[in-house]
C-alpha cells in the first residue's frame, strides 16, 4: 500500500493533480461534471497538495477512516447524529449509510442527496450547512 499511495502523491507533486482526480472519479459521472467548475477543481486539488505535504500516512489513514465502521465510536453516546450523503457515492454506499443510520435508531437523521456523488458538500452545501446551523443554535 505505501508504494501505490507514494506513486499517487508523485504523480500530484509532479503536476498529474488532474489525472489523478480523473482516476478517483472515474465511475462517478456526477463527480467529474462537478470537477469542471474551475472552483471546485482548485478546491480539491490544493486538498490534495495539502494532504502530500504530510506523506503518504496522511492517504492511509484518510482511506482507512472512509472503510472503517464507525458504530462503536456513535454507540457511546445518545447524541442526535444528522448524515448528508450523496445517492451516487461511487465508494460508500448509500444502502451503508442506511444501515449505519438504522442501527442508530430515531437519533439518526439521514439526508440522501439525489444528483450528487461523493462530492456532495460541493455540489450540494445547503443540507450540510443546515445541519451545522442546527447545532449551533
Amino acid at each position: 500500500m505505501p508504494f501505490i499511495l507514494r506513486a499517487g502523491i508523485s504523480q500530484i507533486n509532479s503536476g498529474g493533480t488532474d489525472a489523478f482526480m480523473r482516476s478517483l472519479y472515474l465511475n462517478s459521472p456526477l463527480d467529474m461534471k462537478l470537477l469542471e467548475n474551475p472552483e471546485v477543481r482548485g478546491l480539491i486539488q490544493h486538498g490534495y497538495r495539502f494532504a502530500t505535504h504530510q506523506g503518504h500516512h496522511a492517504f492511509e489513514i484518510d482511506s482507512y477512516h472512509v472503510v472503517r465502521d464507525w458504530r462503536h465510536l456513535v454507540a457511546a453516546t445518545d447524541l442526535p447524529v444528522h448524515l448528508v450523503h450523496g445517492v451516487h457515492d461511487p465508494v460508500v454506499s448509500l444502502e451503508s449509510v442506511q444501515d449505519f443510520a438504522a442501527s442508530l435508531g430515531a437519533r439518526a437523521m439521514l439526508d440522501a442527496v439525489e444528483g450528487a456523488g461523493q462530492l456532495v458538500m460541493h455540489q450540494s452545501p445547503d443540507p450540510i450547512l443546515d445541519a451545522m446551523d442546527l447545532i449551533w443554535t
